[in-house]
């Protein structure tokens, strides 16, 4: 059996045993959404994420790390299917939620900051717009006040393709 077979089964059982409702049945979907995704499988990589994405919503706080996994999960899945803007959507309202939520150099709020400017700086071409220009209203629209200094570290390193946290 394959890693995937296995996580099907379980992901199955669960659902199965608990009902499709229950939190682990929605974890179950979303790993094996994930694996889906990552072996090209986006329609059902979607479909499992999106049901982990329901039930974690209705069971869980906001701002929960959890719930902030599974959807950045779905955005990655949907953004693979083509679907930029639903993902940009989903990136877009877990910075506002993270922004809502934890402390200005909370680590969280670093992170949806980066998924929400790497989605940006993916479809910088859809939008017709330069690529710098893309990228710097990102940093004066999504993090004010703008620090000249820092964020233009931040803006250079995101331009050439370092991940924030790495050196």
């Amino acid at each position: 059996e394959t890693a995937r077979d296995v996580l099907g089964a379980t992901a199955d059982d669960f659902a199965r045993l608990r009902g499709p409702d229950d939190s682990l049945t929605a974890q179950a979907d979303l790993t094996l959404g994930t694996v889906l995704c990552e072996l090209g499988l986006l329609d059902e990589a979607r479909r499992r994420q999106q049901h982990a994405v329901d039930v974690m919503t209705k069971s869980m706080a906001a701002g929960d790390l959890r719930l902030f996994a599974a959807e950045n999960n779905l955005a990655v899945t949907l953004s693979a299917l083509g679907d930029d803007r639903a993902a940009r959507a989903i990136h877009q309202r877990l910075l506002e939620e993270a922004r809502r939520v934890y402390e200005p150099d909370h680590v969280e709020l670093l992170k949806a900051r980066h998924n929400a400017a790497i989605e940006l700086l993916r479809l910088w071409e859809f939008e017709g717009l330069p690529f710098c220009v893309t990228v710097m209203r990102y940093f004066v629209t999504a993090a004010p006040p703008f620090d000249a200094g820092a964020d233009q570290v931040t803006l250079n390193r995101v331009m050439i393709g370092v991940p924030l946290g790495t050196s």
